[in-house]
């Protein structure tokens, strides 16, 4: 890829203000999960064309990936307000809110992807790993499994949904009977 990225610097220097060109470039270098790498392209692309949403939402997540939830928040709140009901949007918004540990705003924001797109897997997967965190843990293997039986029809499933709905069913078996939680 080194040649590749010769030629995108080189074709940026002459060209900074286009728009597609950093715009492939970041799209290029996120695909190689070189998110950090891709955050000024998307940037210099907010500066050329602020008002495409989907370029924030770009951004939202390649920040997510290098640890900057509170920016990643930001970016993809911007994005919805640039893009509204965007029910992927409010996904990844929800997923950076989850990392942040804003899980009642995560399971907010999921809960209205949910009503927007119904059949949206990782709204319903993610939704279940914030209720786990919750606590509520009936209502998050609820959301896993329904997600799991959704994600069965996308081969791009990016989720270890097993493993959280493995996690919930030990928290649920730990569970006194009585429906009482466990004195630590």
């Amino acid at each position: 890829m080194k040649g590749m990225d010769e030629l995108y610097q080189r074709a940026l220097m002459a060209h900074p203000s286009d728009l597609m060109l950093n715009h492939d470039y970041a799209w290029s270098l996120t695909n190689q999960k070189r998110h950090a790498d891709a955050i000024p392209y998307y940037r210099a692309c907010i500066a050329i064309r602020p008002e495409v949403a989907g370029i924030w939402r770009c951004l939202g997540i390649a920040l997510r990936e290098t640890g900057k939830a509170d920016e990643s928040i930001a970016a993809l709140e911007e994005s919805s307000r640039r893009q509204p009901g965007h029910a992927a949007t409010l996904v990844d918004l929800g997923i950076s809110l989850l990392e942040a540990e804003r899980i009642d705003d995560a399971v907010a924001t999921l809960n209205e992807a949910i009503q927007l797109k119904p059949e949206l897997a990782a709204a319903h997967g993610y939704l279940g790993r914030a209720l786990q965190r919750k606590g509520q843990i009936k209502e998050a293997l609820l959301s896993l499994e329904h997600a799991r039986d959704l994600g069965k029809r996308d081969v791009s499933w990016p989720m270890p949904i097993e493993t959280w709905i493995g996690e919930c069913e030990g928290i649920r078996d730990a569970l006194p009977t009585d429906g009482s939680l466990p004195v630590p």
